[in-house]
């Protein structure tokens, strides 16, 4: 799938290059939100088929948060709007401490979809080719693909950076766009960078604890039904011990009754 580069995506992710995503075309908003909000220049993702680590919890989240907000019909084969990824990120601000801006490039300018913070937050950059939404980020090149690296002729200015399936479709092959310009981040603050790092760990704790707690909730009628088959077997248990205890009785009183009799 090849897409166009504008020059001017380079203010908001600076050497920033477009990437397709795997999935539905309507998985493909949530793809490319979590790629996006797992953007690092110094650590560039690696494509894949199903990507996994911080990009593959940040799309389980935000899956659950679009499931969560749109009451609309849901279509494998229809992107979500923007109007849609937008409310995905605004709900994510609301509960998490990294904050994000999301914003759409539609042609000859770049659009906010979201509304700024403060404090600063990382921007998402996104579009929509072809019925399916890319994001745009920094990314391992395939062996597949021979191209030169990008020359860098602009100092980039750094964005302060604030992360039930339906039937599957065809998985796309996986291309990387380059972009046109580069950017040089050598003067990135190492303590913001911790910190940022410290925040999406936070996240993935908070995913794997929700994880833990619909797993137990799953056991509790689980428990429930085996106390009610003991429950059960002690009752069944109980009356065959008295049709035992009867029995006996009768066998006993049948012989006394036996040994009592004239000869």
């Amino acid at each position: 799938m090849v897409g166009r580069i504008d020059p001017i995506s380079n203010d908001y992710v600076p050497g920033g290059e477009y990437c397709d995503v795997p999935g539905t075309n309507l998985d493909s908003g949530c793809w490319a939100l979590a790629m996006g909000m797992a953007n690092e220049m110094q650590c560039r993702q690696r494509i894949k088929a199903l990507p996994d680590g911080i990009v593959s919890r940040y799309f389980v989240i935000l899956k659950s948060i679009y499931e969560g907000i749109t009451w609309l019909p849901k279509h494998p084969h229809t992107p979500p709007p923007g109007s849609h990824l937008s409310d995905i990120i605004d709900s994510w601000n609301d509960r998490y401490r990294d904050k994000y801006r999301l914003f759409q490039d539609v042609g000859r300018q770049i659009t906010p979809l979201t509304k700024e913070l403060n404090p600063k937050q990382q921007t998402v950059l996104v579009r929509c080719v072809n019925d399916r939404w890319q994001p745009c980020g920094y990314f391992e090149k395939p062996e597949t693909i021979i191209a030169p690296l990008p020359k860098p002729v602009v100092t980039a200015r750094r964005i302060e950076a604030d992360p039930t399936i339906l039937k599957p479709q065809p998985v796309p092959q996986l291309q990387v766009h380059a972009s046109t310009v580069s950017g040089d981040q050598n003067n990135v603050d190492d303590s913001e960078k911790t910190a940022n790092k410290i925040l999406k760990t936070a996240a993935s704790i908070e995913t794997t604890a929700t994880e833990l707690h619909t797993t137990s909730a799953k056991l509790v009628p689980a428990i429930e039904k085996l106390t009610e088959a003991l429950e059960k077997y002690g009752q069944r248990e109980e009356d065959l011990q008295t049709a035992i205890e009867k029995l006996t009785a009768a066998v006993e009183e049948a012989t006394l009754a036996e040994h009592q009799r004239p000869h």
